[in-house]
């Protein structure tokens, strides 16, 4: 019997999945909401891929022509508490608590295909 594969996340992970808007946008989209969102610097280019490439493979991302997308389902996870928290921060720190560790399992075999040259420039764009 084949077990099962699963990949769990971080709280650095639970700020870029936050991050990604409803409509879902390019890398430099989703880093200048992070930006914005976090009060924060770019996270690492290693960090950004390892996070992608682990919700690629569990289904909270899809990704076509280098535009990534959170499905409906998973968006309205990570967002449930918007409406009843005080603020984006303290939503996504509620979707952290219950989040963080938690094994997702792994629905295809597939990396994050992000360049990295491409993402240290848009990094340095927004310093």
């Amino acid at each position: 019997m084949t077990a099962t594969k699963t990949v769990t996340f971080s709280i650095d992970d639970v700020e870029l999945l936050y991050s990604v808007p409803r409509p879902g946008g390019d890398v430099s989209t989703i880093l200048r909401a992070f930006v914005f969102l976090n009060r924060a610097a770019t996270p690492p280019f290693s960090l950004f891929q390892t996070c992608f490439t682990k919700a690629l493979q569990s289904g909270i991302l899809v990704e076509s022509n280098c535009s990534y997308q959170m499905s409906k389902e998973w968006y309205q996870r990570i967002h449930a508490h918007d409406e009843s928290a005080g603020n984006e921060i303290e939503s996504m720190l509620e979707f952290q608590d219950e989040f963080v560790g938690v094994e997702v399992v792994v629905v295809r075999d597939v990396q994050a295909n992000i360049d990295q040259q491409q993402y240290e420039q848009f990094a340095r764009e927004l310093q």
